[in-house]
């Protein structure tokens, strides 16, 4: 039996977070997506992704989607300054301490 791993996708309608989340879901793995635009990932949900709405700016976001999680796939723009990235590295380290 295989093991299905839980994979966590920050940008599921970019260009790579999209065929990452298509090929996590092709695979039969499971996919928890962050959105702030649901609209744009009905297909994903269709298929099986699991969705989390909102920013990955908000601490609580993070924390829904993480639970269980196996991997977090993490994409960013092209630019990031580093108060930002600062700012990203906090929400992910306090959505991972504040797991159960």
């Amino acid at each position: 039996m295989k093991n299905i791993i839980k994979v966590v996708i920050n940008t599921p309608a970019g260009n790579v977070g999209l065929v990452v989340t298509d090929q996590l879901l092709q695979a039969k793995e499971e996919a928890v997506i962050i959105s702030r635009h649901p609209e744009n990932v009905t297909h994903f949900v269709a298929r099986g992704a699991c969705l989390v709405e909102g920013s990955i700016d908000d601490p609580l976001v993070l924390d829904r989607a993480l639970k269980g999680a196996d991997i977090l796939y993490w994409a960013t723009g092209e630019r990031v300054y580093k108060y930002e990235l600062y700012y990203i590295i906090f929400s992910i380290l306090f959505a991972y301490l504040t797991m159960d």
